[in-house]
């Protein structure tokens, strides 16, 4: 089919093409899965109750949009369009900033001030530590023995158990850090998005500088989803690893040695927000594209229709590319080499003697990528299928359109920029599937969140192949329809998914922290992410201190227990509270006698029997 015959129809009907083609294989995929009985997980829970749901109302929507509704006049869409060109700045200021709003009052209102998962956590773990001006907290001589109980996963403890800190890399909880300096680090996921609203608009203006419906376009389709204002709401690190991605490539674009060299230092920081891989993944085509320009300019100079379409953004690559992708190939290399070495420069400086040397930690991150691709997910196709139906189900449903015609156009244009943006997508999907296919908590498939700028500049090449400028009539009609859904229904309804998910494990923390024992041992054995619970201060200043009951051995048991009153914290408290029952294999029942011997448990709250029937339960 030509280009013409697809600009011949409205916009809606082209969305709706868009939509049932990416959809069907989609939906056939998960077809396959439930026919193989996928297993009971957190994925599989979302897609029945989040996600396939929501996927059926935005087809319902999609095929509602194409109906024969009011559409705007000309005169509408000429005075609109004047807007724009006088105002799209200022707009997309005022978008930004309403985005921070949203994402910080969702802070409270929707998140309840609980950081959900574990990789949260971790974050705001470490900006507490960073806070004090080091990379590692110190632990107390009383409490070392125990404290693989204290933080059992995602915690990185040194050999002596003399101090600790996450796994993670510490480029985003060093920015949360900088704003708990200024008030709360809260603050850290709105600012992060309200840059990656200006960001995505200005990397617009750059591909399209005749287009400023474009680049609003592309705004309103990020600002829409659902993923990125919940997110933003998070500690995830993210909303980072999009605002990073969106100034690096503006940054790269602009060829001057400046830019360039504050490419670099974005790369440093972007590569080390939390994990190696996602950054590099994102910036690789496009530096791949820098070494083929030179090699394709003379084909691209012979056409004067391409050279037109080109624009000025391809006037200064050509006598500079090679240089600029052999300086970019140069800073990814010694970015990803300082990354890969800097958990054990840290051990080193904690006088880990342990932490080896560069050949030691540089074989351990191979080794751990070899064994993941060794012993892969057995469950990948499916954990992959609902992740990426959750990504679709998060959006702006005119994003997965107009990007479906994004990539068509991407993959036929002279700009390699744009053949980069999707290739970017692409690798990640590939990486995930081979790395960590089972993405547990998310809202959206979080593992794609920093290429949702790069979906949004894909629809944004769809909207300029597929609408021409001042174009009245459906396609504005179709944009702003599809933004009011996506931002007074689908928000909305996710919004409220998200607070009654986190509400049980924030209100179960909240009884905890009220606790009047010192000490609170916590069995998450048969509860849904219970061990999520055991949180503790860096340095273990406040009570109670928590601690899981299965990395406990009896003697330790013993000795918490002569010391002073120990509370309990059991699947009986987790269900009262709302957290879904399950069960992780592990058999706590003697751990469990033990303590009734020894009259150990109270209840955390003054409630009669409560803890007695906690330890009751958990016996049987």
């Amino acid at each position: 089919m030509t280009d013409l015959a697809w600009t011949r129809r409205s916009l809606p009907v082209n969305l709706l093409i868009a939509w049932l083609v990416g959809l069907a294989p989609l939906a056939v995929l998960v077809g396959i899965d439930f026919a193989h009985s996928p297993p009971p997980d957190i994925a599989t829970f979302f897609f029945a109750t989040q996600d396939g749901p929501f996927l059926a109302i935005l087809s319902i929507f999609m095929i509602g949009l194409c109906a024969p509704w009011p559409i705007l006049r000309p005169a509408g869409a000429a005075r609109l369009n004047t807007f724009f060109a006088r105002r799209s700045a200022l707009f997309v200021g005022e978008i930004a900033v309403m985005v921070a709003c949203i994402a910080y009052a969702g802070w409270f209102y929707v998140y309840q001030q609980y950081p959900l998962s574990m990789d949260e956590y971790c974050a705001t773990f470490d900006a507490r530590i960073f806070v004090h001006g080091t990379a590692r907290a110190i632990i107390s001589p009383q409490w070392r023995p125990l404290a693989s109980a204290l933080q059992p996963i995602f915690i990185v403890i040194a050999p002596d158990h003399g101090s600790w800190a996450s796994t993670y890399l510490p480029m985003n909880a060093l920015a949360r850090a900088g704003f708990l300096l200024l008030g709360d680090q809260a603050l850290a996921g709105p600012a992060w998005a309200a840059l990656s609203i200006i960001m995505v608009y200005a990397v617009a203006r750059r591909f399209w500088p005749q287009r400023r419906d474009a680049a609003i376009v592309c705004v309103g389709l990020l600002a829409s989803s659902s993923q990125f204002l919940v997110a933003a709401m998070s500690a995830y690190a993210m909303p980072a690893h999009l605002a990073l991605n969106l100034v690096w490539l503006w940054f790269f674009l602009r060829r001057t040695p400046f830019s360039q060299g504050a490419s670099a230092l974005t790369a440093f920081a972007a590569s080390g927000l939390h994990e190696l891989v996602f950054h590099p993944l994102f910036a690789a085509p496009f530096i791949a594209a820098a070494w083929l320009e030179p090699l394709l300019q003379k084909a691209d100079e012979e056409s004067a229709s391409n050279a037109r379409r080109l624009g000025r953004f391809r006037s200064a690559l050509s006598s500079t590319a090679w240089r600029v992708a052999a300086f970019q190939t140069a800073v990814f290399a010694a970015v990803c080499l300082f990354w890969v070495l800097y958990k054990g420069m840290v051990a080193h400086a904690y006088g880990d003697s342990q932490g080896g040397g560069v050949a030691h930690e540089t074989s351990g991150f191979l080794q751990q990528a070899v064994a993941l691709i060794a012993h892969p997910d057995p469950w990948a196709n499916s954990h992959m299928t609902f992740n990426l139906a959750r990504l679709v189900a998060w959006q702006n449903p005119a994003t997965l359109g107009l990007a479906f015609f994004g990539v068509r156009y991407a993959l036929r244009s002279s700009n390699l920029a744009f053949a980069a943006l999707f290739v970017g997508v692409c690798l990640t999907t590939i990486a995930m599937y081979v790395l960590l296919p089972f993405q547990g908590h998310g809202w959206g498939y979080r593992y794609l969140h920093g290429l949702l700028g790069s979906l949004c500049l894909l629809a944004g090449l769809g909207w300029v192949n597929l609408v021409k400028p001042g174009e009245p009539g459906r396609a504005w009609f179709a944009i702003a329809v599809s933004l009011a859904f996506s931002l007074f229904v689908i928000m909305p309804m996710h919004a409220l998914q998200v607070s009654r998910f986190i509400s049980p494990y924030a209100r179960a923390h909240a009884a905890l922290l009220r606790a009047p024992q010192g000490v609170v041992m916590i069995d998450p054995s048969h509860l849904w992410y219970a061990q999520d619970l055991v949180r503790n201060d860096p340095w273990l200043r406040q009570a109670p201190r928590f601690l899981d009951l299965r990395s406990l051995d009896p003697a330790d048991i013993r000795q918490l227990c002569a010391k002073g009153p120990v509370g309990f914290f059991g699947h009986v408290d987790g269900e009262k509270f709302g957290i879904l029952p399950a069960s992780d294999g592990t058999n706590v029942g003697e751990k469990v006698r033990l303590m009734k011997s020894l009259h150990c448990g109270e209840p955390i709250y003054p409630v009669h029997g409560w803890a007695v029937a906690a330890l009751d339960g958990a016996d049987s």
